[in-house]
C-alpha cells in the first residue's frame, strides 16, 4: 500500500485539537496555566509541534564522540598524583585536566607526569616560570590564562581599567581556555553563562591573544536535562554564525569542554549524585560537547575524589559510550520539535545578552566589569533564593527529605571560597548551610 494513501486514512491532529484535549483533562483550567516561566527568562510550553520548527533546520555540530576527562589537583604528594593517573588510565580514561594552585612551580610536577595526556592546564596564578616551562609542551593542550573578567569578579576587590585593556599578544603555543563554568558555579542562568563566555572570548580577542589554533571554554552543565541540551546546541550554532565569525571567532575552531556544576551535587547523600552525573553527562554529549568532565559523586567533601568515586565517574562515560551508544549518532535530537524550538530560543537570547554586554564594554571597559559584576550578583542571589524557597528542588536536600545524614559533612577546602566579600561562588557547602539555616 502506498505510504501517502495509508497516512491519508488517518485524520491529522491540529495543535488546537491537542490544546482542547489538554484543557478537557484540566477540568476548566486554561492551557496557559501549564505554560511556565523558566530560570532563563522565557516561558516553556508543555508540548511543541511542527509549527514551532524554524523554516530551515540549522546543524549544530558534526561530531558524535567526545573525550572523557578527569580533574586532577596538583599537590606536594607526587606519588599519589601519579597513582591516580595510572589508576584512571587503566580504567579507560582519555585525558586529564590538571589544576595548579597558586604557590606551585614546575619543580613541583612529578618527573613521570604524562604531559601528553593533559587536556588542559588550569592555573590559579600564571607566573613567568610557568610561562617559560610551557614553551616546549604539547601544542594540543589548553591553558587557562588569568581570565580578565573572572579575575575582576572573583579574585579582586578593585575595578581597574587595565584588567580589560589591550596587552601584548601571548607567546604560548597552547590554546587559550576560558573558565566559564565558574559563571554556572556562581549561580548564573544558562543564557547569562553562555553570553558571558562569548564576551570573555571577545575581550581576549581584543587583547591580542590570537591566533590560537583552537579556542577552548569550560561550560558548566547542571540539573536541567532538556534546557542544557538546547543551550549547548545553541552555543555550537552561534559559533558558526557569519557575523560571529567575522567579528569574534575569525574562523578559529571552538572546543566546548562540559563540566559538572559542583553545587548541584549533594555530598550528604552522595549516591544520588551518580544519577545527577549521568544526566549531566547525557546532556553534555547530546548537546555536542567535545569533551566532558564528570565530577566524583563525593565532590565537596574533605575525603572527596576517592578512588571509588573517580571510578564511577569514568564508568558513566563507558556506559554512555559502550552500552547506550551515544557516540554512534551525530546530534540525534535534531528535528525534535521542543529541542529545535528551545535551541532557537536560547540562541536568540544569548546573542541579545552578548550584544548588551558588548555595548557596555565598548562604552567603558571599567563600566563593563561593573555591569558584569551586577549580573553575577543578581544570578547568585536568584539561585540562592530559589534553593532556600524550594523553587529549585534538590532531592533529599530541600525536597522529599525523608531522612537526615548520619554525620555532618567534613568539607574540602576550595581555593576560591574564602572570606573575600566579592566571592559569589556557590558550592555543596553553601547549599548545605542554606538548608540548615532554613530548618532551624
Amino acid at each position: 500500500m502506498n505510504e501517502e494513501k495509508l497516512l491519508a486514512d488517518f485524520k491529522s491532529t491540529s495543535k488546537e485539537d491537542w490544546i482542547a484535549a489538554i484543557e478537557k483533562e484540566l477540568k476548566g483550567k486554561p492551557f496557559e496555566s501549564l505554560v511556565k516561566p523558566n530560570e532563563d527568562g522565557f516561558s516553556v510550553k508543555p508540548f511543541y509541534d511542527r509549527s514551532d520548527l524554524p523554516e530551515v533546520l540549522q546543524p549544530t555540530h558534526e561530531h558524535a564522540d567526545w573525550t572523557s576527562v578527569q580533574e586532577l589537583h596538583l599537590t606536594k604528594d607526587s606519588t599519589e598524583l601519579i597513582r591516580k593517573i595510572e589508576t584512571d588510565l587503566k580504567q579507560g580514561l582519555d585525558a586529564f585536566s590538571l589544576y595548579i594552585p597558586a604557590g606551585f612551580s614546575p619543580k613541583d610536577l612529578p618527573k613521570s607526569l604524562p604531559t601528553e595526556l593533559i587536556h588542559s592546564w588550569v592555573f590559579w596564578e600564571m607566573t613567568p616560570e610557568w610561562q617559560e616551562w610551557l614553551k616546549d609542551k604539547p601544542a594540543e593542550a589548553y591553558v587557562s590564562f588569568d581570565e580578565p573578567t573572572l579575575a575582576a569578579i572573583l579574585k579582586t576587590k578593585d575595578i581597574r581599567s587595565d584588567i580589560v585593556s589591550p596587552t601584548e599578544s601571548n607567546e604560548f603555543k597552547q590554546n587559550p581556555l576560558i573558565l566559564s563554568h565558574l559563571y554556572a558555579e556562581a549561580g548564573c542562568n544558562l543564557v547569562d553563562q553562555s553570553a558571558f563566555l562569548l564576551l570573555a572570548i571577545a575581550i581576549e580577542t581584543l587583547k591580542g591573544i590570537h591566533p590560537p589554533r583552537h579556542f577552548g571554554a569550560t561550560i558548566g552543565v547542571g540539573r536541567r536535562l532538556i534546557p542544557e541540551i538546547a543551550r549547548l546546541r545553541a552555543l555550537n550554532r552561534i559559533w558558526k554564525r557569519p557575523e560571529v565569525i567575522s567579528s569574534l571567532t575569525q574562523g578559529i575552531p571552538f572546543t566546548l569542554h562540559a563540566r559538572s556544576v559542583g553545587w548541584t551535587l549533594t555530598p550528604e547523600f552522595p549516591y544520588n549524585n551518580l544519577v545527577r552525573l549521568t544526566l549531566q553527562g547525557t546532556a553534555a554529549v547530546l548537546g555536542g560537547a567535545n569533551s566532558v568532565s564528570l565530577l566524583p559523586y563525593d565532590y565537596g567533601l574533605a575525603a572527596g575524589f576517592s578512588d571509588h568515586a573517580r571510578r564511577m565517574s569514568i564508568n558513566i562515560h563507558h556506559l554512555m559510550r559502550h552500552e547506550s551508544h551515544l557516540n554512534r549518532m551525530i546530534d540525534p535530537l535534531a528535528g525534535a520539535y521542543a529541542i529545535e524550538h528551545l535551541t532557537n530560543e536560547y540562541e536568540a537570547r544569548i546573542m541579545e545578552r552578548y550584544y548588551e554586554g558588548f555595548v557596555e564594554f565598548a562604552e567603558s571597559p571599567t563600566g563593563y566589569i561593573r555591569w558584569l559584576k551586577r549580573q553575577i550578583e543578581f544570578g547568585n542571589a536568584s539561585t540562592v533564593s530559589r534553593i532556600s524557597s524550594g523553587d529549585t528542588r534538590l532531592v533529599e536536600v530541600n525536597h522529599l527529605r525523608a531522612r537526615e545524614p548520619e554525620n555532618k559533612p567534613e568539607w574540602a577546602e576550595n581555593p576560591f571560597l574564602d572570606a573575600n566579600a566579592d566571592n559569589f561562588l556557590i558550592c555543596p557547602r553553601t547549599v548545605y548551610d542554606l538548608i540548615q539555616q532554613d530548618a532551624v
